[in-house]
């Protein structure tokens, strides 16, 4: 019952990760602006669901076998990544962001920039 489970949690946030990083409709995309939302979608979500998917798939499989230990190594690299990526808030890498993100904040970005430059020509 518990792998059906964790197969089932691991697929659901899967699909609520790829919906929400593929950003085509207004309501997938509004995430972007709170950091936390951000690394939440990026990061948390995929990884849990592969967490779910590798844990079911563990607690199916045979005590021994190439099944099991795939999905252990997946677990495993998955789990020590969500432990990573949290704590640590590394910065994600470029190219693990959708490309309308990276095209949005770029835009935002040279928006900043923009403005930091002509509050410093501004006399006061």
């Amino acid at each position: 019952m518990w792998p059906l489970l964790f197969l089932v949690l691991g697929a659901a946030l899967l699909i609520e990760a790829t919906r929400f990083r593929l950003g085509r409709t207004p309501g997938s995309r509004s995430w972007v602006g709170v950091e936390q939302l951000e690394r939440s979608v990026l990061v948390t979500l995929p990884l849990l669901g592969v967490l779910g998917i590798a844990g079911g798939v563990i607690g199916w499989s045979d005590r021994t076998g190439p099944v099991r230990a795939l999905a252990g190594g997946v677990f495993a690299i998955a789990f020590v990544t969500f432990l990573l990526w949290g704590p640590l808030q590394l910065p994600l890498p470029r190219a693990a962001l959708p490309r309308w993100y990276r095209e949005r904040t770029a835009q935002r970005t040279a928006a900043g920039h923009k403005r930091e430059k002509r509050d410093r020509d501004v006399p006061r």
